[in-house]
């Protein structure tokens, strides 16, 4: 359910029209490739997450690993620089299903707002001044919010699957 939720808000509603100001366009795919890059890569979504650049990022293709069609598959390596414990050489793989979030995620920044995806730019930028990260208390509020809003006032959603990922 929240899954659907998140969906819905951050990329179905999520329209340039819809949204009525490009920074909310913005914030809202921000928020969906945030927790979705978070919670695939095992990354704390505070200044763990909103300190990564995009020179911490690393995407390979595995060996072993195929996808349907016999190609082979992404992951991605991505160094954390505000680890919890002080490391600032701590590294966390993402996996297959998460490289495609943040493969997405970086063709929405390069397509749709000019960002460049190389280099020493944050990965989650704030919508206002895109040289400085995201407040982490922010997207936990925002998704909150969602959550509580969205959740029990969407009709018919305490009927729908819970195994279905959008």
């Amino acid at each position: 359910k929240i899954n659907y939720v998140l969906w819905r808000y951050c990329k179905k509603e999520a329209t340039p029209e819809n949204c009525n100001h490009r920074v909310r366009y913005f914030a809202r795919h921000r928020l969906y490739a945030f927790i979705k890059i978070c919670s695939f890569a095992l990354i704390r979504p505070t200044r763990e997450a909103t300190e990564i650049r995009w020179s911490d990022i690393n995407i390979i293709k595995t060996r072993k690993l195929k996808d349907e069609k016999g190609g082979k598959v992404n992951i991605a390596l991505i160094r954390i620089r505000a680890d919890k414990r002080g490391d600032d050489n701590a590294v966390s793989v993402l996996s297959t299903g998460g490289c495609k979030h943040l493969i997405e995620w970086m063709r929405f920044c390069q397509e749709e707002f000019g960002l460049s995806t190389t280099g020493d730019g944050h990965v989650f930028p704030s919508g206002t001044d895109m040289d400085e990260p995201v407040d982490a208390g922010l997207m936990g509020r925002t998704l909150r919010l969602i959550l509580k809003n969205h959740t029990y006032n969407y009709h018919g959603l305490e009927n729908l699957p819970l195994n279905k990922d959008p």
